[in-house]
């Protein structure tokens, strides 16, 4: 199977290939048919099968099909929230029609554990 199969639009097959996704993962072939109607996925795959771009792809097609979409992207670590901003967004913006994209996170510590963790 191939993104081209999938019927996505030229600039996103080419951009998965570049990204490092020649064919779709199973993940991949299993989420993108319910991102593309619409449906709200969750998913469950080792690292580096291609999770983000599972659903990444369908909203980037979905958007250049002309219809205005908002979408959450909520990852378990700022490490990977800025991974995800830099790898996936950033490059895609090149491909296809105007995103909108922000890296958002609070968290480690509060402050009564980040003084406890410093005396030790």
């Amino acid at each position: 199977m191939s993104f081209r199969r999938l019927e996505f639009i030229p600039p996103l097959v080419e951009w998965a290939e570049t990204i490092g996704y020649p064919t779709p993962t199973p993940i991949q072939i299993k989420a993108i048919p319910q991102v593309l109607v619409g449906r709200d996925i969750v998913g469950c795959a080792q690292t580096r099968t291609g999770k983000t771009t599972a659903f990444i792809l369908p909203i980037l097609q979905r958007i250049t099909s002309g219809k205005a979409i908002k979408a959450l992207v909520i990852t378990p670590t700022r490490e990977l929230a800025e991974f995800e901003y830099e790898n996936q967004f950033l490059p895609s913006q090149n491909q296809t029609a105007k995103v909108a994209a922000k890296v958002a996170y609070d968290g480690g510590a509060r402050r009564g554990m980040r003084r406890k963790t410093r005396r030790r």
